[in-house]
Order: structure tokens, then C-alpha cells, then sequence
């Protein structure tokens, strides 16, 4: 058995027995196990009540007919909380299972009926195409792009859902995207610099967050939780990089709006050396946007 020893000011010892508790859930053959476990350790770090000591494991432990079982084991102290944490964790799973595209596999039978006739998803796609444009000319900084410049950046982006209270993003990780709010609401958050953890802002539908880490190459400066249930488009480099390489103009204007919005996020934190002041934010962010998109090569 675990136990939590706590020892006061007095030099007084208080021993807490913790508490263990498991889930146990089959993923599909198709995802390697060290995914999966990088995919439930991250969800767990998210959850307040998990506790760090003991760390959670994440155990491959059988192989079912249909999917490789696993289970998940972790600790926490109030055993009142322990239905709230165990739904809190199987909830977040539903979330980040679907995102990172691993099944859930069960018996059924498919049967697909086409109708070579038919140009039904031709016309899927291309209404989809422009739902998503219109969902990016939300974001000030892509709203004078062109179809054609659109059109670069759609193949690459993805529709992400996440649970109330999950993490989509955490200060001082690197990040190679950025995040468009379709539905729902989330909370930026970060810290001063006496550790002090400061509120943002709220973001709701056509906002947008991590564009910063997404340009420059920097770890990121803020942290965001879903307050609701949300759904995102996520948007990664490579589209990016397809946009400076056929329009290379479009990366000074994105700049310039991009400075601006980081300027007051840090001035909310304190901090007074936004962008390395020294150069300038504008110019700061530019040599950054060169150098991880070669824009002085094109």
C-alpha cells in the first residue's frame, strides 16, 4: 500500500494512506502502445486530483480478439473524489482518443453501398472546403488572403474536439500549431514572474490561440483550457509553408498583426521585455518567421 507521510513545521508526522484506482480499456492493434501511453500520460498530468508520486501507469496487458487491452493505474488522496476523478479521466479519454484518430474497436459489420452515379461526396467536400475558409477569414490576419491562398492552407488543417477542462495548449512547451474556436469557450491563462498565475482573456467562436509558437518557433507563452466542450480547427506549419512559398508578401502582414496581439498578452504578464524590444516587435518576429520558414531563400 501507498502512503502520503506528511510532516509539519512541529516536526509532527501524519501518514495518508492513498488511494489506487484503475481503468481498464481496448485500443486498437492498428496504434503502437508507446503512443498510447504518451497520449493517457499527457491526459492524466491534466487532472488536479492524479498524483505525480506514485506516477500513473499506462500497461499493455492483453491481447483481445479485437483490440489490445489496456490498463490504466493511477493514485490520488480523497477517496469522496474518486467516481468524479475516474469520470473526469474516462471522459477526457473519449476527447483525446478521438484526436489522435485511435479506435475504440468493437464487433460490427460494415456494409458500404456506393452508387458510382453519384457525385455526392464531391459535393461534401467541396461544401466543407468552404465551411473551413469561411472559418479562417474569422482570424483578422487571414481575412484579406484570396480562394487561392485559402485553398494552400485547407488540406492541412483538422477539426478537434476537447472536453471541458482539458488542456489544448501549456506555457513553455514547443508547439508547431495553432488552434481556431469553431464552438465553445476557453480560458488563456499564464504566469508573472513572481509565479503567479494570471488570467487572459476567455476565447469563443472565430478566436483564435498559439500562433506565436506556430511562427516563430518558440515555446509557447500561455496556457489554454476548454471551459465547455469545444471544438476546434487545428492548423500546422506545413500549410504555412506552402502560403510564404507561393505568396511570400502575406508573411509581413501576418507579422505585424501576430506582434501586436503578443505585445499586449505580455504586457497583461508584466513582462517588459516583449519581443526583445530592443529590435522591435515587428522585427523580431519577422527574422523568427524567416528563419523557421527559409523566406530568405524563396
Amino acid at each position: 500500500m501507498y502512503k502520503l507521510i506528511i510532516q509539519d513545521d512541529e516536526g509532527k508526522t501524519t501518514v495518508v494512506p492513498l488511494i489506487r484506482d484503475e481503468i481498464t480499456i481496448g485500443l486498437s492493434y492498428g496504434v503502437p502502445p508507446n503512443h498510447v501511453r504518451e497520449v493517457v500520460m499527457t491526459l492524466l498530468r491534466d487532472v488536479p486530483q492524479v498524483l505525480r508520486d506514485p506516477l500513473p501507469e499506462v500497461l499493455a496487458w492483453n491481447y483481445g480478439e479485437f483490440a489490445i487491452q489496456y490498463m490504466i493505474k493511477y493514485w490520488i488522496e480523497d477517496y469522496g473524489a474518486l467516481e468524479h476523478v475516474r469520470d473526469r479521466i474516462a471522459s477526457s479519454l473519449w476527447y483525446a482518443l478521438r484526436r489522435h484518430s485511435i479506435e475504440i474497436p468493437f464487433p460490427t459489420r460494415t456494409v458500404h453501398v456506393h452508387d458510382a452515379g453519384r457525385d455526392e461526396d464531391e459535393g461534401v467536400d467541396a461544401e466543407f472546403e468552404r465551411e473551413l475558409m469561411g472559418d479562417l477569414r474569422q482570424v483578422d490576419w487571414m481575412r484579406g488572403l484570396s480562394d487561392e491562398e485559402l485553398r494552400l492552407l485547407v488540406p492541412t488543417v483538422s477539426v478537434r474536439q476537447f472536453g471541458a477542462g482539458e488542456m489544448l495548449v501549456r506555457s513553455g512547451e514547443t508547439g508547431e500549431s495553432m488552434f481556431i474556436v469553431r464552438s465553445g469557450k476557453a480560458e488563456v491563462f499564464g504566469h508573472t514572474s513572481d509565479g503567479q498565475t494570471r488570467h487572459l482573456a476567455n476565447i469563443g467562436r472565430g478566436d483564435f490561440t498559439g500562433e506565436m509558437a506556430l511562427m516563430t518557433g518558440e515555446p509557447r507563452n500561455a496556457s489554454v483550457r476548454a471551459i465547455t466542450d469545444l471544438e476546434v480547427i487545428e492548423m500546422d506549419r506545413e500549410g504555412f509553408t506552402r502560403l510564404f512559398k507561393e505568396h511570400p508578401d502575406a508573411a509581413a502582414g501576418i507579422g505585424d498583426i501576430i506582434a501586436a496581439r503578443n505585445r499586449e498578452r505580455l504586457e497583461k504578464l508584466s513582462s517588459g521585455d516583449a519581443l526583445n524590444g530592443n529590435r522591435g516587435a515587428h522585427r523580431w518576429l519577422l527574422a523568427k518567421m524567416r528563419e523557421l520558414f527559409d523566406l530568405d531563400r524563396r
